[in-house]
């Protein structure tokens, strides 16, 4: 794989995870559980449970997401390893950067965990609510019988509310 020796930029994830392309929200236990055991797992082994370029790992290492048992020469990833490497993906794919992800993770109190958190939680609520907009309109059109879209009227409809709705959250305050 001609990526897997991409110089990795600090601070960027070599993944390239923002998209939700891994859809973990789901069976994390049964994806850990598959590779958890009573012995360590390789990097090799970790990468294709998950799903990654063992690049991944070792940038993830480097940035100070992960702090991996060595043997020898080599990483190994205990079970614990393995939740971390899930909640890194999860956090990923909830658009959490790098340098959020490990400030949530070494957080020593539940306070500056909850404070990296909530921040993230009300940028997820803003992207669920515009893909829900967009899904809203894709539906609309799936149910429209007119040739051109543009001249439906209940798709102008929608686009009218869409239009309304966007300039009133974008008026400034007037208290």
């Amino acid at each position: 794989m001609a990526d897997e020796h991409r110089a990795a930029v600090p601070g960027e994830d070599p993944a390239g995870l923002d998209d939700g392309a891994l859809g973990l929200g789901e069976g994390v236990q049964d994806l850990v559980g598959a590779v958890a055991g009573d012995r360590m797992k390789s990097i090799g082994e970790v990468a294709a449970q998950f799903g990654l370029p063992t690049h991944v790992l070792r940038h993830w290492e480097a940035e100070g997401l992960l702090t991996l048992a060595r043997a020898g020469d080599r990483r190994r990833f205990t079970d614990a390893d393995l939740y971390r490497v899930a909640a890194i993906l999860i956090s990923k794919e909830a658009g959490f950067g790098l340098a959020d992800i490990r400030t949530m993770l070494a957080a020593r109190s539940a306070p500056a965990r909850h404070e990296v958190m909530a921040r993230h939680r009300e940028r997820l609520l803003a992207r669920i609510a515009q893909a829900q907009a967009a899904l809203d309109m894709l539906e609309g059109g799936l149910e429209c019988p007119h040739d051109d879209i543009m001249t439906c009227p209940h798709f102008q409809g929608f686009l009218t509310d869409r239009l309304r709705s966007r300039l009133v959250d974008s008026k400034p305050s007037t208290i």
